[in-house]
């Protein structure tokens, strides 16, 4: 056993605070004292003690930034899901793994500052958060994945802060990264259609097949690179992994899901050449292969279709993505029906939905429609003697 406090054996209220504290010492000899989140004092001495008996709590206070964010790389060595543990509050898997991703992301991009992933966590200040937040800026730009990085900071700095490992919280009352979320682009239906009929566009079956098999499902690149024969039965296809261009990892959420295919999505299939088993992919390609097929498609698409050429200029698979979700919506699918092919969790799908569909403008031309007919226009009524 380290140096510092043995057992708890009192723990105590502070101020107007109606969960208990207990105190304890690190191996340098420095005192801190530490909530235990409950107003029961038995289970509060209980919490106390398993603290105590954690050793990593007991650590010096020389740790440095770079060596605190890493323990939330292991869902062993965490420090959130730890404290978590003790004090039986909830702590999701698919949290754990968020900050497993958002830790390693952190990271790298400071990986080029080293002055500050090598200060002693006990040395940081507010000029230092301060200053990962413009790293993180600049590196990232104002976005989604910048606000994630710095709330994991904040959230770990915290952490530290609760474990007694920091005299005050140089994180809090920062402000998080805003930003504005960029206008999601839809890719009109009978344009795809178009495309998919007219196999010029495309220099191989492969490629076309691909492109497809991602416009007519709304899968994530990596999940259609992850099918194989042996996931379809009797056109159903079961999902349940995706290829991050290393390696197979769980498809995104953790969840398998099981959808139907359309018959242009199975068609599409039979014309590759059978895998050589059943568990061989159809799609054995890279990333490159990936970003050259988008390459050709949108040099042919602008051409044939100029007048749409900023949105077709901007797609991605993951415009098709958004693309079939606009589609469906339109045609009077259930939102339900949709937000479950397209494996967004229910609870989350009016939030979701509401960035991924886009009323693109023939979907509205009823509307114009609708004008007409309350203002009673006819268009032979419209002469030059209008503007006279």
């Amino acid at each position: 056993m380290r140096n510092g406090t043995q057992q708890i054996t009192r723990v105590y209220k502070r101020g107007n605070s109606s969960n208990y504290y207990f105190q304890w010492s690190d191996v340098n000899g420095i005192r801190h004292q530490t909530s235990t989140k409950t107003n029961n004092k038995k289970k509060a001495l209980i919490i106390a003690n398993q603290f105590i008996g954690n050793s990593t709590n007991l650590q010096d206070e020389c740790i440095i930034l770079k060596d605190w964010i890493e323990l939330f790389l292991d869902p062993d060595t965490n420090p959130r899901k730890k404290s978590a543990e003790i004090n039986g509050t909830r702590f999701s898997d698919s949290y754990t793994k968020l900050q497993i991703r958002t830790a390693k992301n952190l990271l790298k991009v400071l990986e080029t500052k080293p002055a500050i992933l090598n200060k002693s966590l006990s040395k940081i200040i507010r000029i230092d958060i301060q200053n990962i937040k413009e790293i993180i800026i600049q590196e990232k730009g104002h976005c989604r994945t910048s606000q994630l990085l710095f709330t994991f900071l904040k959230v770990a700095l915290t952490q530290a802060y609760q474990e007694g490992r920091l005299d005050y919280n140089p994180g809090a009352d920062f402000a998080n990264i805003h930003y504005k979320e960029k206008k999601k682009q839809a890719i009109p239906a009978y344009i795809l259609a178009k495309l998919i009929n007219d196999k010029k566009a495309f220099y191989s079956i492969e490629a076309w097949a691909f492109f497809t098999v991602l416009a007519t499902t709304g899968m994530r690149r990596g999940e259609v690179l992850g099918i194989t024969p042996s996931r379809i039965n009797n056109g159903v296809l079961t999902i349940d992994r995706q290829w991050d261009m290393e390696k197979f990892i769980e498809p995104k959420g953790g969840s398998i899901r099981i959808i139907p295919l359309a018959k242009i999505t199975q068609y599409a299939l039979s014309c590759l050449d059978p895998p050589a088993t059943e568990d061989s992919q159809y799609f054995r390609k890279h990333c490159n292969w990936i970003t050259s097929i988008f390459a050709q498609i949108k040099m042919y698409s602008c051409a044939k279709f100029p007048e749409d050429s900023d949105i077709l200029s901007e797609m991605t698979p993951h415009v098709l993505r958004h693309s079939l979700n606009t589609a469906l919506i339109v045609s009077g699918l259930s939102p339900m029906l949709v937000a479950e092919y397209l494996s967004w969790k229910h609870q989350d799908m009016l939030r979701i939905q509401s960035r991924y569909t886009h009323i693109v403008s023939d979907n509205i031309i009823p509307v114009a429609n609708k004008i007409d007919e309350l203002f009673e226009f006819q268009e032979k009524q419209l002469t030059k003697t209008i503007w006279l």
